[in-house]
This record gives structure tokens, sequence and C-alpha cells, in this order.
């Protein structure tokens, strides 16, 4: 748990018991207190995600050491990426997630002078050269008529789909991280959004606004969840930025479901279309 425009956050272990009450929920053990660096920290969501490595083990992504900086991290806080951290590229990391399998991690952040960036690597690159860590990456190109706006990103197995919009003209992008190329743009009628979700490999949720299912080969959206409303968008860095509130969302991309946490209910949601 962490708070999006803070600085600090804990690492928690649910430990299996219940309350003498059996009214509140699974009580949980600290196992660490986590933090990043306070400068800009109001302009962009706090960097950070816990998933599965391709090996099995379970580690955590962050910025201890600086807004610049990620690390990989056994849950204990074992470095598993050490080096100097006065050589990293000046990127705000933020809106970190890892690919299903483990094996890629994806950085939504920005640079200066204010601009949207996607930075991905390779994990298995990053453990056996932690240096790789402090740069922007793999070489992602979004083909020669991407002059969008970087707004969102996720991963669809090995690809790497990116949202954006100017003036009215809202697209995806798409790159292959094996075959190292630009896959392709869909051209869309409305915003794709900042916030998305895989489901597989021609469908993917976003969020922003009514939630929604969008099929990759047809451009099309197929299915909209018009009773929820999954809010505003997370549009940053700077002052376009909303406070954090509800609707919260989290999202489960391995089984295709999300939760919205409103202020008197969370609404679990599948969305397998």
């Amino acid at each position: 748990m962490f708070e999006a425009h803070g600085t600090k956050g804990l690492l928690l272990r649910e430990n299996g018991k219940r309350p003498s009450d059996k009214r509140t929920p699974l009580t949980v053990d600290v196992i660490r207190e986590i933090d990043r660096s306070d400068y800009r920290a109001d302009n962009y969501w706090y960097p950070v995600a816990l998933f599965d490595l391709y090996d099995g083990r379970r580690i955590l992504a962050h910025c201890p050491r600086g807004y610049n900086v990620i690390d990989l991290e056994e849950l204990d806080g074992k470095c598993l990426t050490p080096r100097s951290a006065t050589e990293a590229e000046d990127v705000f990391h933020s809106r970190l997630e890892a690919s299903v399998d483990g094996r890629w991690l994806l950085s939504n952040g920005w640079i200066w002078q204010p601009c949207n960036v996607v930075c991905v690597y390779d994990l298995a690159r990053a453990i056996a050269e932690p240096a790789y860590l402090s740069t922007r990456g793999e070489p992602l190109y979004f083909g020669a008529d991407w002059d969008y706006e970087i707004w969102g990103a996720t991963f669809i197995g090995h690809r790497v789909i990116c949202s954006g919009g100017e003036e009215s003209r809202y697209a995806l992008g798409i790159y292959d991280l094996r075959a190292r190329c630009h896959e392709g743009t869909i051209k869309l009628s409305e915003p794709a959004g900042t916030r998305l979700m895989l489901l597989d490999h021609d469908h993917v949720v976003l969020f922003d606004g009514q939630p929604r299912v969008l099929q990759l080969s047809t451009g099309r959206i197929i299915k909209r969840f018009e009773d929820l409303d999954g809010g505003a968008g997370v549009h940053q860095p700077g002052v376009r930025m909303a406070a954090p509130a509800p609707p919260w969302l989290a999202v489960d991309a391995k089984t295709g479901r999300f939760a919205l946490g409103e202020a008197d209910r969370i609404v679990v949601i599948s969305a397998v279309p």
C-alpha cells in the first residue's frame, strides 16, 4: 500500500488470521517500509510494482534511491541491481508495470520539459547488467506516423501498447519486443485514455471514464460497462494531475479481472469478452 502522491509505502503480507469480530478483512503483517524521493513527488504517481519474476521469485520494483533510479529488490530488501545512482538518465519513473510472464518492466513516466515517455526493460538483462536500468531501456519506435502525445501504456504478452492523442485524433501504437519492430498503429474514434489492462492477444480494457473493452484487430469498442465509472485519467506530469480520490482501481491481468473501490462499495468485474 502507498499514497499515490506521497513518499512512503508499506510492504504487507496477509497472515491468514481473522479478527475476533469476523467482520473486518484478513489482517496483515508489515514486512517493511519503503520510500521515494520527495522531489516533485506531487507531479507523478508513486513508482512501484510487486510481481513474480520470470524465474518465480516475488520481487519489488521501485525507486528508493532517486526519482530516476529503478531498483529490483527481494521482499526483504536485498537489492538485485546494485550500481551507482549518479549516472542514471533523467527520467521521472512512474506507473511501473511488469508483463504477466515477469520478463519485462514498463515505466510510464516523464522527462523535462514535461513530456510523457514509456521505458521498457528486459528484466533478465537488468539482473545480469544492473547499469541497463539506468538507461531508457529498449529503443521503442512506433512508426513515422506516430505524432501523438503519450498517455498510457501496457503489455500484451511480449508487445507494448501505447495510447496517445492530439487535437481530436486518437491512436494506439504497438511494438513487438521480441521482433524489435513497430507492429502497427490503430486509429481510434475515441480516446483510449491513460489506464489500460490486457485481456488477451486481441483485447484490452480502457478505464478512463466508462470502462470498456477494445478489440485491437478492428479498433472497435465491443463492450461497455455502462453502470460503472472508472474516474478521471492519470494525466501526468504537472498541474493536470487529479488528487487521489475514489474510484480506486485495481487490476489483475492474469485473470482478466478489475476492481473499482467507490465511496461505499468495491465492485469486482470479470472483463473477459
